[in-house]
C-alpha cells in the first residue's frame, strides 16, 4: 500500500456516470478504480486498506471528507495546478468589463502567465489592463503574488494565510468566491504549498483511462473498464522489472 496516495476523478458518461482513479502518488502507478465519486466509496476502500499516511486530491469535497473519516490522522495535499488555475475562474467577467474587445479568456492568459514568457506587445498591453482601474492594479498584484506560493517551501503557510487575508480584503467580489473556498480547504491548501506532494501523476492516469475506456468504444461497463486498466497497470509494472 502505498504511503502517498493519489485521487481523482473521471467520466465513464460524461454528466451521468463517473469513477474515481487511485494510483501510487509516489510512481505514477495506478492502484485501483472505484464506481462513483462519492465519499462512501473511497472511506470504504482506505479503511480496508491501511497504510495511506499522505492523500493528494483536488478540491472536491466528497474525497475530503472520506479522508477525515477513514484517515482522520492522514495529511490531504490540495494540488497546485488546481490552486492556479482556480484563479482561471476569478478574472472572468470584470477582468474584461472595462475592455469590451478583449475576452476575459485573454485577459486571464495574460496575468496566468509568467511575466518572463511574454512578448513585449503582450506585456505592454497588460500594463495597460492592470493600468486601466484599481480593480485591474489589485487583481494583477493578488495573482502575481499567489505564483510565489507555487513552488513549496515550508514557510508558505503563513505567506498563504497573509494572501488569503489581503484578498478578502480586496474589493474583488470575484476573489472573495475563491478565498471562501479556500478556507473551506484551508489545511489541504496549505499542505500543497509547502510539502513536495502533489497530483500530476493521477491525472496522467486518469489520461490513459480514458484512452481505454475511447479504445472500447463505449461497449463495456465499469467492471471491464476497471479489469482493463488494472490489468494495464500490472502489465507495465512486470514489463519494467
Amino acid at each position: 500500500m502505498p504511503r502517498v496516495l493519489g485521487v481523482d476523478d473521471f467520466a465513464l458518461r460524461r454528466g451521468q456516470v463517473y469513477a474515481t482513479v487511485l494510483i501510487d502518488a509516489g510512481t505514477g502507478q495506478r492502484i485501483d478504480v472505484l464506481a462513483g465519486r462519492k465519499a462512501e466509496a473511497l472511506e470504504t476502500w482506505l479503511r480496508g486498506h491501511p497504510g495511506v499516511q499522505v492523500v493528494c486530491r483536488d478540491g472536491a469535497g466528497a474525497y475530503g471528507e472520506a479522508v477525515r473519516r477513514a484517515l482522520p490522522g492522514a495529511v490531504q495535499a490540495g494540488d497546485r495546478w488546481h490552486l492556479w488555475h482556480g484563479l482561471r475562474y476569478i478574472t472572468q467577467g470584470r477582468a474584461g468589463a472595462d475592455r469590451p474587445h478583449l475576452s476575459s479568456g485573454r485577459v486571464a492568459r495574460l496575468l496566468l502567465t509568467r511575466p518572463a514568457a511574454l512578448s513585449d506587445a503582450q506585456q505592454a498591453l497588460l500594463s495597460k489592463l492592470t493600468a486601466a482601474c484599481p480593480e485591474m492594479t489589485s487583481l494583477a498584484g493578488l495573482i502575481r503574488s499567489s505564483a510565489a506560493l507555487l513552488k513549496p517551501d515550508p514557510g508558505n503557510d503563513e505567506k498563504l494565510q497573509e494572501w488569503a487575508n489581503a484578498a478578502q480584503a480586496a474589493d474583488l467580489p470575484s476573489v472573495h468566491a475563491f478565498t471562501r473556498g479556500l478556507d473551506l480547504d484551508m489545511a489541504a491548501a496549505t499542505a500543497a504549498v509547502t510539502l513536495p506532494f502533489h497530483n500530476g501523476r493521477t491525472e496522467g492516469v486518469n489520461t490513459k483511462t480514458k484512452m481505454i475506456k475511447r479504445q472500447m468504444y463505449g461497449r463495456a461497463g465499469f467492471t471491464l473498464l476497471r479489469h482493463r486498466s488494472c490489468s494495464a497497470n500490472s502489465t507495465h509494472r512486470h514489463h519494467r522489472k
